[in-house]
This record gives C-alpha cells, structure tokens and sequence, in this order.
C-alpha cells in the first residue's frame, strides 16, 4: 500500500513539490552568477516574497539577520576600506566613500543575499527525507544520493551531538564553562565522544542502508507516492529550460565580444 502524499506542511508554498524548489533554487543560484545588477534585484524580490508567502518565514529571515547579514555588512566595509582599482568618492549621508569600492561590494552582496535566501527557503521548507524520496523516484542513484542528503544533515547533526554531549559532561562534572583555559582543557574530553558516537552511528547508518537494499538492482516500491501536479511539471520544464537557454545566450555573447 502506498500513501499519496503532498506535504505534511498546511498548504501554501511550503506544499510545493520537493523537486520544483529543488529546480528553483538551483536555477537562481546559475541565474545569480549571470545576470547582471537590475535583473539581481528582480530576482532577490522574488525570492523575499516567496519567503515572506511561506509558513517558516520566521526562521528564514531570523537566520538570514544572524548569520548572513554580518557577512555582508564587512564585505562592503572591507570593500569601501581597501578596494585599490577606483580612487572616485562619492558622498553618502555626508561620508565620502569609495565609488568603485561601494558599487563592487554591492554586486557581491546582492549575489550572496539571493544565494543564501534561495537555500534557507529551499532547506528551511522541504524535509530532507521527502527530498531523498523525491530523487529516489527520478531513479537518482541512491548510493550519491545517500551521500548528498548526508551532507545535508552533518551540520545539525553535529550540533545536536555536540549539546548533548556537552551537558552529559557537565553533569559528569567536567568544567565546561569558565575563561577560555578552562574552555580549552574541555576540547578533547567533548572531541573524543563526538568522534567515536558519529564512526558508530556511521557504521550503523551503513548495515541499516544494506538491509534496506541499497545495493539492489532494480525497481523500488516506496511507501510515500509524491504527487507533481502538471502546473509543477510544466513549471520545472520552464525554470530548466529558461535557466540553459539564459546560460547558452550568455555564453555565447561572451565568445562572440
């Protein structure tokens, strides 16, 4: 028996087939890379508004704030500081900075926001494992794909490993907080849990992939049937599409200057 499934999510956005966010942000991470400034700014537009239509937008901007917006706030003061090639000025809110420094440090932040803004809309609203399912089904070979959607899960794994080896320490009655001497004297008694858990939860993940026919040949049966609706299909096919005809036209252009 299997079960017709759309997303466990109550609607919206964050409903959308796996694969069409898939092929969206990947199609604006190339498209990023080529177009030039305006058409950026287009494409950042589209994307804070598909942010602010989803249900987690809390979370998307929350962590665009924390961790991406220092990010870009010193590489337009690196970029004003220390660009060598313009020694134009140009007046804003009465300091004089370098023009060409602004505008060069403005191009790479704008293409740093529509990156990291597609990913934390693509993975903050599509579970991982409705993701692996999706691909298994378009016949992705499941060996990379296990390897790809681990990835995926190092980072938060590692995190909640780490907490909770941390507060297992503490309580063991290890000093765990204190100045950085202290810090550094629980380096390792944290390290060596974290190694030897994530080796054995690794090779558990392996038997456990076996017994489920990793290696095996042959049509698949999964319990979860993804549905693409034919507005999903037509739109993967127009983004995919879009996305080539823009690269090939590019390409071209630049070979023919």
């Amino acid at each position: 028996m299997r079960i017709s499934f759309r997303h466990p999510s109550s609607g919206g956005l964050d409903s959308v087939h796996p694969l069409t966010k898939f092929y969206l942000t990947v199609s604006t991470i190339v498209l990023s890379f080529i177009l030039d400034f305006t058409p950026q700014l287009i494409l950042l537009s589209l994307m804070v508004l598909l942010s602010l239509l989803s249900q987690h937008r809390r979370i998307i901007f929350r962590r665009l704030f924390r961790y991406i917006l220092p990010v870009i706030v010193l590489i337009m003061i690196m970029n004003i500081l220390f660009y060598p090639e313009s020694k134009e000025t140009v007046k804003v809110l009465g300091m004089d900075l370098n023009e060409g420094g602004l505008i060069f440090g403005a191009k790479i932040s704008l293409r740093l926001l529509i990156l990291s803004l597609s990913l934390l809309f693509f993975f903050v609203t599509t579970p991982i494992p409705l993701l692996s399912t999706a691909l298994l089904m378009k016949r992705t070979n499941p060996r990379i794909l296990y390897i790809f959607i681990h990835s995926l899960q190092l980072i938060d794994t590692l995190q909640r490993k780490i907490k909770n080896i941390w507060i297992a320490q503490a309580a063991r009655g290890l000093q765990v907080r204190g100045n950085p001497a202290r810090r550094l004297r629980t380096f390792f008694p944290i390290l060596l849990p974290l190694i030897f858990s994530y080796l054995s939860e690794s090779l558990e993940r392996g038997l456990a992939l076996e017994l489920k026919g990793l290696g095996i040949r042959g049509p698949k049966s999964f319990l979860i049937d993804l549905k693409e609706s034919k507005a999903e299909h037509m739109a993967n096919r127009l983004l995919l599409g879009g996305t080539g005809v823009l690269i090939l036209w590019k390409v071209g252009r630049w070979l023919l200057l």
